[in-house]
């Protein structure tokens, strides 16, 4: 691993047993996440303040995480003898804020659950994350990894990320509306068309989604937009069309 601040050496307990450097750990962590699209893991440079010899911090914004990912730490600890340790800021602003303040120190967290694309390149441009590129290659060879996924973790060519987790969005539709209509579930994206245009010629408003938590909004204009014309949808991105 390559960064700002030099690597942590291996650390002893008081009975003696020497650990692996947090660096082994986050070496082993990120190449052994599965192939997905959600939430890169994250290696930040520097050494997170007051986890004792043996833990890593992990970084995140969201509470619902942090039960199985101390599962997962404690499983990790029974392989070799390092554990996960995540530390949740609940507020999404505040945890942004938290991380870029700390990549300016020496104290910044072991690892971050992040997000990928522009969010990513913005901690990557600091020169305070650790270049991946090495692990994401490794694990594109054994398959773990989608090689269409690159670029979302990327900048400038390096790989700052890597995939942690898939996440589907579920589509539920009203059998008894979709008989009044004469209508059957879709099972392609031109029959999800259909219904849709059928539904909306009579009258109905053919698809609903909440918007707890603020973010889900955007699903379905994302999907569907993305779909209908993805030049438009990457052009939209980035500023190139409105």
């Amino acid at each position: 691993m390559t960064g700002r601040h030099p690597p942590i050496g291996p650390a002893r307990t008081s009975t003696g047993r020497t650990f692996p450097s947090r660096r082994t750990l986050l070496r082993a962590a990120v190449a052994g996440t599965s192939a997905a699209v959600a939430a890169p893991l994250v290696t930040a440079c520097g050494t997170a303040a007051g986890q004792p010899p043996g833990k890593v911090a992990l970084h995140g914004d969201n509470p619902s995480w942090a039960t199985p990912l101390k599962a997962a730490g404690e499983a990790m600890r029974s392989v070799d003898g390092l554990e996960l340790v995540p530390e949740v800021i609940p507020s999404l602003e505040s945890f942004e804020q938290v991380v870029k303040s700390s990549l300016r120190t020496s104290k910044t967290p072991d690892m971050l659950k992040y997000w990928s694309g522009y969010r990513l390149q913005d901690l990557a441009r600091t020169g305070g994350i650790v270049d991946l590129s090495d692990h994401w290659a490794s694990a594109a060879r054994k398959g773990w990894v989608d090689p269409a996924l690159r670029s979302a973790v990327s900048y400038r060519g390096r790989v700052y990320g890597l995939p942690m987790n898939l996440a589907y969005y579920v589509f539920f539709y009203n059998p008894e509306v979709f008989r009044a209509n004469g209508l059957r579930k879709p099972e392609t994206w031109d029959d999800f068309l259909h219904v849709a245009g059928r539904l909306k010629r009579a009258g109905i408003t053919p698809l609903h989604g909440t918007t707890a938590g603020r973010w889900p909004a955007f699903i379905w204009f994302q999907e569907i937009l993305s779909r209908q014309d993805p030049q438009f949808y990457e052009d939209l991105l980035n500023g190139r069309a409105r």
